[in-house]
């Protein structure tokens, strides 16, 4: 299992994402593969005194019969959290039926709206706006479109002949982006777009009718999941990476990812998902890849079914815990047979110790059953993350114990380490470009397992790292979107 340097914001995505090294929900004290931490856009807030409209402007006429107003010259609007400047708002007062005919700038942060429109017509008591002309953030995407519709009350956006890309690649000609005839959005759930392109530059990559993307906090899909992102892993070759998704209904969608690498192949993972109220269920075909003592162990599961659960918070409590069962059909070399487990996962939030220190706690309990041999595997673990922030140096550290038993008779899915304890720190050196080192020693006899040197480099749209691991002797190239 590979070490590696871990962002305080990066502990959400672990518990996502299970490691290829075993079929259990990650700790998110130790894991073993590199994370892509994305900038996320600042949206004003605007708060008003209850929800009655406040409208100031150079001249205000109202009358008080039919309610009907026209505020005339420098308008500023503010309902509950919302914010619009103008030069004109006409409505009516009693209706609360509003239109702003002229450009308008549209401020939101409650619900992550940040646009300037044109001819925007408001209707409060429904909590829904029409508009033409749209550029700016929502929902921490970038879009243009020429109309749209957002229903607040129903938390959904309706975009025509629109563009989204990610705050990160936003340019004349932005790195990336998808354009559609139609795009839906609802905030930190979905995005769903019809009959859309997707583009590099200027250059259209490929057209499909549909185009789903999970936008839950902590998910790894983006809008700029279709992007090939290079690779480079001395064991592997140069390679490239991809993620695809395809809507089959409101809460399922098939999944296309993919790596190809110049020494070891095509690895393909193709399934199909369904998120659930309570978790999300997975069926897949895929090939995976670990590392044992050094060694590269790739594995076929053909087919895996996984369940996990959402984390479940106690309360307001800083605590949560989550669950992930597994069923499936594992080949390893000339070793194969059936695969089933489950794991439980309680974790702490980050702790915040000061306003540069944060601890993280966590223990958990998984247990594997193979078909081959008929063995079986269990692990305990327990541990703890400090990371501390002084500005332009991070710092982290952190052990985590295992107490296994049993055996598994795969090499893909046994511990490189039992027993590790890491330390490590990211230099920025400007604001392109930093560099850390990582070290991870093994508990049992002392030794130090991992020596890891990083370059980290900020490119727009996208950001990347160069590894050196000392002890291996390899270099590992990785490069993703920021904003997923």
């Amino acid at each position: 299992m590979n070490s590696a340097w871990w962002s305080r914001a990066a502990l959400a995505a672990l518990l996502v994402t299970p490691m290829a090294a075993q079929a259990t929900l990650p700790s998110p004290i130790y894991s073993g593969a590199p994370v892509a931490e994305g900038q996320a856009h600042v949206y004003p807030m605007h708060l008003s005194t209850g929800t009655d409209w406040v409208i100031t402007s150079d001249t205000m006429k109202y009358n008080g019969t039919s309610g009907e107003i026209a505020a005339i010259g420098n308008t500023i609007a503010r309902y509950n959290t919302a914010q619009f400047v103008t030069p004109r708002l006409l409505g009516n007062h009693k209706t609360e039926v509003y239109r702003l005919p002229d450009d308008v700038t549209w401020t939101d942060g409650a619900r992550q709206i940040d646009l300037a429109v044109r001819d925007l017509e408001y209707h409060a008591t429904e909590d829904t706006a029409a508009f033409a002309n749209a550029k700016g953030y929502y929902s921490r995407l970038y879009i243009e479109a020429g109309h749209g519709a957002f229903s607040q009350g129903a938390n959904t956006g309706t975009l025509q002949d629109a563009m989204v890309t990610t705050p990160s690649a936003v340019a004349n000609t932005p790195d990336y982006r998808i354009e559609a005839a139609t795009i839906t959005i609802i905030p930190r759930e979905s995005l769903l777009a019809e009959d859309v392109n997707f583009y590099i530059k200027d250059k259209r990559i490929f057209h499909l009718p549909r185009y789903r993307v999970n936008m839950e906090p902590g998910r790894t899909s983006s809008v700029a999941s279709f992007l090939p992102r290079p690779s480079y892993k001395s064991h592997n070759g140069f390679g490239l990476k991809a993620n695809l998704q395809y809507p089959l209904g409101q809460r399922t969608e098939a999944f296309f990812n993919y790596a190809w690498y110049t020494k070891s192949g095509f690895k393909p993972d193709i399934g199909v998902r369904y998120y659930a109220p309570y978790g999300e269920w997975k069926l897949h075909y895929s090939k995976e890849e670990s590392r044992l003592n050094d060694e590269s162990v790739w594995i076929q599961k053909r087919p895996e079914l996984i369940f996990t659960s959402k984390p479940y918070h106690f309360g307001a409590r800083p605590i949560y815990a989550r669950a992930q069962l597994d069923w499936g059909e594992w080949k390893e070399g000339a070793t194969s047979g059936s695969h089933s487990g489950y794991s439980l996962l309680l974790a702490t939030d980050p702790l915040r110790l000061s306003d540069r220190a944060e601890l993280t706690l966590a223990t958990g309990y998984w247990k594997d059953f193979y078909g081959y041999g008929d063995m079986n595997r269990s692990n305990f673990y327990y541990g703890a993350r400090l990371d501390y922030d002084a500005g332009r140096t991070q710092w982290w550290a952190g052990t985590q114990i295992n107490q296994l038993s049993g055996a598994t008779p795969y090499r893909f899915d046994r511990l490189d380490l039992e027993q590790p304890a890491f330390v490590g720190f990211k230099y920025k050196i400007d604001r392109l470009n930093a560099l850390g080192a990582e070290y991870t020693w093994d508990l049992a006899n002392g030794n130090l397992k991992h020596a890891d040197y990083t370059w980290y480099r900020d490119m727009h749209s996208l950001a990347g790292t160069l590894t050196y691991r000392a002890k291996d002797k390899e270099w590992r190239l990785d490069v993703w979107a920021k904003d997923f």
